[in-house]
Parts: C-alpha cells; structure tokens; sequence
C-alpha cells in the first residue's frame, strides 16, 4: 500500500495538474492501438511526451508510483521510436495495460481530490504496487526478448529495463522531487532517448480560455430557459393588447420590444448551447480498443473505421449514448463479422469492416454502425419471433422485410439458441432502443443478407432547448417535438378506412395508421364531422403514422420539465412546459402514442 499526503493548498495545484492531464490521459489508449498499425515515429513520439507530461508533474508533487509507472512507459516507447523493439501485439497488450492502470490512477487521485474537505489533510493510497512491479518485469522480459537491430554502425546495445521492485531510470540513487521529473537516460547511460522537442508556445493573449463548472453552465442553461418563456409571453401581450383592448400602436411597440429581448435571448441561447457541445470522439475513442479485443478472443480479423470524430452533440447526450454506441460495436464485431473462412467462401475479404461514423444533417446529429458482415433474415427473424409467441403467424405474412428486421427490439425476442442463428443481433437490443429514446433519439437498421447491417442513430443537438408544435384538442393543448413530425396534412374523412378496428389512410402511395389524439388520451371519442381533419404525421425510425387534431398551431421554442412521483409515468406523455401566457402545457411522446393507438 502506497500513501500520499498532501496539505489544502497543494490539493489546489494537484487539481490543476488533473485537469492538464485529462486530454493525455483519454487519448493514450487511441494512440497505443494506432501505434500498432503504423510504423510513423511522430505516434511514438506523440505518446511519449504524454506520458512525460504525466510523469514530470507527478514528479513534482512527489507521486513516485505514477512517476515509475510513466518512466517504464516511456523505455518501451524510447525503444519503439528508436527501432530497437516491434509494436508486436504482446507490446501492444503490455502498453495498454500500462495505460489502464495509470488512467485507473489518475481517475481515483481525481475523485480523491473533488471529494477533498479544504480544512483537512489529503491522503491518498494506492494498492496497485504488485500490479506495477508484474509491469516493470514484463517490460524487462520484452527488451530482452526482441532482437536488436542492426544499424550502419553495427549490432545495436541491448535496452534494460530496471529489475522488478527496483527504482527505475527519472529516479535512481536521487529523489522525484530533486530530479524535477527531467530525463535521465533509462539504463546507465547505453540509451539516450532523443530530446523532447519544444513545446509550443501557450495561448497567446488573444486565445485564453478559462475552465468553468458543469454546475454553472447547467445554471446559466436553466436562466436562459426562464428567459424564453418570458420572451414568449411579449407575443401573447402584445395580441392581448391589439385585439381585446383596442390599442394596436402600443402593440406595435410591445412586439418591437419584444423582437429585441427575442434577439438577445437566441444569441445567449446559442453562446451557452455552444458552450455544452462537445466532440462524439470521447466516445469513438473507446471503441477501437473493444474490437481489438473480440479480434484477438474469437480470430476473427476486422478493422474499424471512424470517421466524423469532431461531430459536436451536447455534453448530456454524448453521455448518455456511449453504452448504447458500445453494445452496437460488440454486436458488430462479435455477431455481424464472420470467421475469415466463412468470409472467404462467400468470396469477401478475410478482413471484416466496421464503421463508425458521425455527422450533422437537418438540425440533427447521426450515429452510423456500420459492417460488412452476415446481416439479417427477415425470413428467420419472423420465424423466430413467431415460435416466441411474440406475433401472430398472419401478422408476420403481412410485414415488410424492414418491420421484420425492427422485430430485434422487442424485449425477449432474443435467446441463447438465437445467437448463433440469427446473427445474435437482439441481444439487449431492447435496452439499446430505450435508452436512445430517452434522449428523444431514434434508431432504425438498414441490412441485407451476406452484405452487411447498418444502424442508424438519429439525435437531436441538445436537450436544453426544443422546438415544437402546439395543437388543440377540444379543450386542451399539448406540444408535439417538432424532431418527431414529418409533415402536417388535412385528410378527408372519407380517406379514412377502418380494418379490424384499426384506421388507416393512403399518403402518397403509403399505406400509414390514423388515431385521434382525444382518443388516445381518452378526451373523447372520434369526429368525421368536420370537412377535412387536420393529421399530424410522426416518424418513429421505419414508420409514419397520423395524429388527427383539431387545431394546429405556430411552431415556438419550448423548455420541458419533467414529471415527478406518479405523472412521470402516464403513457405518451414526456414531460411539461409554460406558454407565453402561463398556461400549463404536456408534451407529448410521439413512439409511446404510437404504440398505445397500435394496442
């Protein structure tokens, strides 16, 4: 057991050289993994100036476990930028490790710190001493297994890495703290790693940033949402005062006001939004490393592409959608690529390929997981879900090949027999679909037998502000999101056909299911006296379907609030928000309604 203390103001500065770290720190996994498929010396390069970040200031704080765990990084990575040693995949294994164990590190002296009392000592342990000493005889054990190469001058000196348990290099027969943490050679003076080029010059006056809680930004975010509603309010006044009270100069001036507070607020409303946007490669990042892994235990060969890795979506939902991005990528490589013999009967490349993709489109932001593996059988996923008991024989006859392949959501369609026979892709998928739903999100599979499958993400930028449509019916209002709808149409009544008590109407050349808003929130029964119905139609991924209304109104910014204790769970209902004119309004759930109108 290895114990650090520190006292309140170094705890300050140790928090400032965490939040230095923390770029290094996520990015050492991607770069190990591409240093093994690339031979350019600027990755090793790039890596060992990360890692000697870490371990220059780990050194002045007098953090020897993390400084040895660095400085044994760094000889393999000296070795590997000098030519004396192959990126094998067994020094590939032992760098992420390295990696795992120093972020692991990292995190748990972060946490320490947040959780900190200023008014008290800081204390830290880490148990990991054994783990560090199995590192440092893994690393001597790779040195001296590699052959040296031969250079122009001859056999190359042999590298050696400190015994196990010994101290290493940035350290021998002198303390961290009077080194500084500054190179030394790692053995004796027989391998001099190259100068560490000069680092660039900080910000300069005109780019200064500054760190900011995610606290204050979601307080900001919570004024900014105040600020709308009462920028909403000046539009229903300013009506108010025109057509009840007679006065339409002083509702000209109101509605000027009004047009400037509405100004102001969108551009405070885009700073702030900017501010929570970040990169999806927080998350792509992780995902090379979990296919490299399902490479190595099932043989088969793959190779994942990413692309878009800059794409920015909130903070908020980048958060939430790594497990579901994760689960996607497993199911890919472990389900949809086939072994290389099955690739190469079917005339592929031994190689399979994943792709990962990000972008913006329409005020939305997409995922894509996409392969070249075995695909789906609609064919088998409606038999399987048939023998589950799950549809009716007749409404599995009567599906297209994309609702059967949407089967794979259904909770329970999935089994340990199914795996193997139809591509194992409903394992949890159910979970996956639900989770991206909560975050107003959509999914939909696009796949084809021997070709491949590609799973479509579709996610709005940002939960903090949405647009929406109001719509009356009888005497309520509620807000449909405007992510949901297609279109709005007028149908005539006599276009409305009713088969099995279910209605539908041709749009187009599509046959789509119609249902009264009243009635799915049992307001009333269906009206037809009316010479055309105002319909909503909503998308739920692979579908349409039509909400009859009876009143559409303008399209306006809403903040939706959540609800609590027992409203938080009524069906097609996703939460609240406050009009201009303080009346109360629902927000609707468009997915839940349309499976309440299919029961």
């Amino acid at each position: 057991m290895m114990r650090y203390a520190f006292h309140s103001g170094d705890a300050g500065l140790l928090r400032t050289l965490l939040d230095e770290w923390k770029t290094s720190r996520e990015d050492l996994e991607k770069l190990v993994l591409k240093l093994e498929v690339s031979d350019d010396p600027e990755l090793a390069d790039d890596l060992y100036n990360r890692v000697h970040g870490i371990k220059r200031g780990s050194s002045f704080m007098g953090l020897d476990f993390i400084v040895r765990l660095c400085h044994d990084m760094e000889t393999l990575l000296v070795a590997v930028r000098e030519k004396n040693v192959e990126a094998d995949a067994e020094l590939i294994d032992h760098l992420l490790i390295s990696a795992d164990l120093l972020s692991h590190s990292l995190i748990r002296l972060a946490r320490k710190v947040e959780e900190h009392d200023p008014a008290t000592e800081l204390v830290v342990e880490f148990d990991d001493e054994r783990s560090m000493d199995e590192i440092a005889g893994k690393t001597n054990a790779i040195l001296n297994k590699q052959k040296q190469r031969e250079s122009s001058a001859g056999e190359a000196p042999s590298v050696e890495s400190p015994a196990s348990g010994e101290p290493t290099g940035a350290l021998s027969g002198e303390s961290a703290l009077e080194t500084g943490g500054m190179d030394s050679a790692p053995d004796s003076g027989r391998f001099h790693p190259r100068p560490e080029p000069p680092q660039k010059a900080a910000l300069t006056p005109g780019m200064q940033s500054i760190r900011v809680s995610q606290d204050k930004l979601d307080k900001m975010m919570n004024m900014i949402s105040e600020l709308l509603i009462a920028k909403n309010a000046f539009m229903h006044i300013a009506a108010k005062l025109n057509v009840e009270y007679d006065l339409p100069e002083m509702s000209k001036e109101v509605k000027r006001v009004g047009a400037s507070i509405n100004r102001i607020s969108d551009e405070l409303q885009n700073a702030i939004l900017s501010m929570r946007m970040i990169e999806v490669k927080t998350v792509f990042q992780k995902m090379p490393r979990i296919v490299r892994d399902i490479s190595q235990s099932t043989g088969k060969k793959m190779e994942l592409r990413m692309e878009g890795e800059h794409t920015e979506i909130d903070k908020t939902i980048v958060e939430q959608i790594s497990d579901p991005i994760v689960h996607l990528i497993r199911n890919a490589a472990d389900h949809g690529i086939e072994p290389p013999e099955e690739r190469k009967r079917k005339g592929k490349s031994e190689t399979g390929k994943i792709t990962l993709r990000a972008y913006h489109k329409n005020k939305h932001a997409y995922i894509e997981i996409e392969d070249d593996g075995k695909g789906m059988d609609a064919r088998l996923l409606k038999q399987k879900a048939v023998d589950k008991g799950l549809i009716s024989r007749e409404d599995a006859e009567n599906m297209t090949e994309s609702q059967a392949i949407n089967l794979i959501f259904l909770p329970g369609f999935s089994t340990a027999g199914q795996i193997t026979e139809v591509s194992g892709r409903g394992v949890g998928m159910d979970i996956v679909k639900s989770n991206i739903e909560k975050i107003n999100g959509s999914i939909r599979i696009d796949s084809e037998v021997d070709r491949g499958t590609k799973m479509v993400i579709q996610l709005p930028l940002t939960l903090a502000v949405s647009r929406g449509l109001p719509v009356r019916v009888l005497n309520e209002t509620y807000i449909i999101p405007i992510d949901y709808i297609s279109e709005t149409v007028k149908i005539k009544p006599e276009e409305i056909h009713a088969f099995n008590g279910k209605y539908f109407a041709h749009l187009r050349g599509d046959v789509i299911g119609i249902e009264w808003l009243s009635k799915l929130f049992l307001l009333g029964e269906r009206t037809t006296d009316h010479e055309e119905l105002n319909t909503v139609i909503v998308s739920n991924g692979p579908e349409k379907f039509g909400l009859v209304v009876d009143k559409l109104k303008n399209e306006q910014e809403f903040v939706m609030k959540t609800l609590d204790g027992h409203l938080a769970g009524i069906p097609g209902i996703s939460g609240s928000t406050l009009l201009g004119d303080g009346q109360v309004v629902l927000i609707v759930n468009p997915i839940e309604l349309v499976q309440l109108a299919k029961k």
